[in-house]
């Protein structure tokens, strides 16, 4: 990362929340981030996701490897840190420092040991602090298809990044936090097309491929997901507790509206099979009527009647 100029990073001076939709891996990390928070940010670049927090109310210090991108961010954070997270110690760096959440936009993936270092973050959280994080997603569609024709080349931008060290999957995701010691409590993505004209995927054309072999990636849930975007807390008994204890009140509540679902329809068989019985009383009591009709003295001698007319017109 040390090779990265500050021509390469965004320009900062058109960054604004309002300049983002909702399938964009800063806004989705504003909102696992929350408001009013302590922030340290990992790869702050010049500081524009700083500069969105900021806008939140939260408080940001910012480590950043490029001296010259750590200068600009200095004014969206309460102060930028040069550092090589490859090569840092957070408690010499940051000393007794604690903070609500660590924000990783895009970073991961360009360390050497993402393991390691998320595992060393732990020390430098609160209580009930977190990490949020983007990661690209090597196995989106794109990729996988570029791969089948025997493609595997870096680019600029997005997944393929020249710069990148690390790749993985929605499974390999989850497997580096829980064996870095985190729980990932809540997830999202950036939707990005497999076909597309963007740089940040593989340029790849849809012709070029059987249909059946498409529709079997457009059933993966993952296959557009161009980026990941996590929130994971330090695993704790206390902590996997609350999950469980979580997780028991929504199936409470599932099974509640359930219960009265299972009701409503209860009643409404019963209501059913009042009608049926209604009808079938009614049906009964029209046989009856019917039969005693049928019976009666004067029936008899009109339907004879109406036998001697007819034989009277032959």
């Amino acid at each position: 990362m040390s090779n990265i100029h500050i021509k390469d990073y965004p320009d900062i001076t058109y960054i604004s929340k309002k300049d983002h939709d909702t399938n964009d891996s800063l806004v989705k990390m504003l909102a696992m981030v929350g408001k009013n928070k302590r922030v340290i940010d990992f790869g702050c670049a010049t500081g524009y996701f700083a500069k969105l927090l900021s806008a939140e109310g939260c408080k940001v210090i910012g480590v950043e490897i490029n001296p010259e991108a750590a200068k600009v961010a200095e004014e969206y954070c309460q102060k930028a840190l040069v550092a090589d997270l490859d090569n840092v110690n957070l408690l010499s760096l940051l000393g007794d420092e604690k903070f609500d959440v660590a924000t990783f936009g895009d970073v991961l993936e360009h360390l050497k040991d993402p393991w390691s270092f998320l595992s060393s973050v732990k020390e430098i959280l609160t209580t009930n602090g977190c990490v949020v994080a983007s990661v690209p997603n090597i196995a989106h569609g794109s990729i996988r298809l570029a791969l089948a024709e025997g493609r595997f080349e870096y680019q600029e931008l997005g997944i393929m990044d020249r710069t990148h060290l690390r790749f993985f999957t929605h499974a390999s995701l989850y497997e580096l936090f829980e064996s870095s010691g985190y729980s990932i409590e809540s997830e999202d993505s950036v939707i990005f097309p497999i076909f597309n004209d963007s740089s940040l995927t593989p340029n790849i054309e849809q012709e070029d491929f059987p249909s059946e072999l498409i529709n079997f990636l457009h059933q993966d849930k993952h296959s557009q997901a161009l980026q990941f975007v996590v929130r994971a807390y330090p695993w704790s008994m206390a902590y996997e507790y609350s999950l469980l204890r979580k997780e028991h009140d929504q199936l409470k509540t599932e099974l509640q509206s359930k219960q009265l679902e299972l009701e409503q329809a209860q009643q409404q068989l019963q209501q059913a099979y009042s009608k049926i019985e209604t009808t079938q009383t009614e049906l009964k009591q029209s046989f009856l009527e019917i039969q005693s009709i049928e019976q009666s003295k004067t029936w008899r001698l009109n339907r004879k009647w109406d036998t001697f007319k007819r034989v009277f017109k032959r």
